[in-house]
């Protein structure tokens, strides 16, 4: 069983002393590690409407296909940063002129 490694405040638990709780409920630590197998009986989502379509165009670009695509959205993201730090910059650099005041 995990022993709890820090004294929690007087009627609060640590994080350590959660766990232990918790393992314990579900049959303890030796219980949850002769586990073999899972099952689980729901509903599962495994992904959207699209998702046939999204394969198949995937198959067609063949593999690294969704690596290139995070690293040109990644370039187009920096680029537009620059480009936008860029444009701060200039109109930081050239305030407007103003008007002397009439009297």
């Amino acid at each position: 069983m995990l022993e709890a490694e820090t004294k929690a405040p007087p009627g609060w638990f640590n994080g350590a002393q959660i766990l232990d709780k918790h393992v314990a409920a579900r049959g303890g630590l030796q219980g949850w590690r002769a586990v073999q197998t899972f099952t689980v009986a729901d509903k599962l989502d495994a992904g959207t409407g699209d998702s046939v379509a999204r394969s198949e165009i995937l198959a067609r670009q063949g593999t690294g296909a969704s690596a290139k695509r995070a690293a040109a959205a990644a370039q187009a993201a920096a680029d537009a940063k620059k480009a936008a730090q860029a444009q701060q910059v200039q109109l930081r650099a050239a305030p407007p002129k103003l008007a002397p005041a009439k009297k």
